[in-house]
C-alpha cells in the first residue's frame, strides 16, 4: 500500500472508530420519521452526501439535495442532514446556523 492509500484507510478507519453505536439507526429512524429528507455538502463530503441521498432514493425516500435549482423549500417535519469532514465548512455553516434557529430541538 502506497502513502495516499494509508492515508485514506487511516482516515476511514478513525471515522469508523469515532462513530457511535447505534448511530446509523438514530440516523435511518430520523429519515423514516421525516416528510422529507435534504442533504447538503461541499467538495469531497458533497460527493459523499449524493451517494448517501441516491441511496436514499433508492430506498424509496423523498431526498433532495440542497442548493439544487429544483430542490423545494423545507417545510415542518422535513430532515435537514449536512455531511462536513471538517465540521466547519464556511459555505455549510450559515446553513446550519440557520436550521438550528428554526429548529433547536434536534441538537
Amino acid at each position: 500500500m502506497n502513502k495516499y492509500q494509508e492515508l485514506v484507510v487511516g482516515k476511514l478507519t478513525n471515522v469508523l472508530n469515532s462513530t457511535a453505536e447505534g448511530f446509523e439507526d438514530k440516523i435511518l429512524n430520523l429519515v423514516a420519521a421525516a416528510g422529507r429528507t435534504f442533504i447538503g455538502g461541499a467538495g469531497r463530503s458533497l460527493l459523499v452526501s449524493r451517494f448517501f441521498a441516491m441511496r436514499l432514493v433508492h430506498a424509496g425516500y423523498q431526498v433532495s439535495m440542497v442548493g439544487e435549482v429544483v430542490t423545494p423549500s423545507i417545510q415542518a417535519g422535513d430532515l435537514f442532514i449536512v455531511i462536513s469532514g471538517s465540521g466547519g465548512t464556511e459555505t455549510l455553516l450559515p446553513l446550519v446556523k440557520k436550521a438550528k434557529s428554526q429548529a433547536p430541538r434536534l441538537w
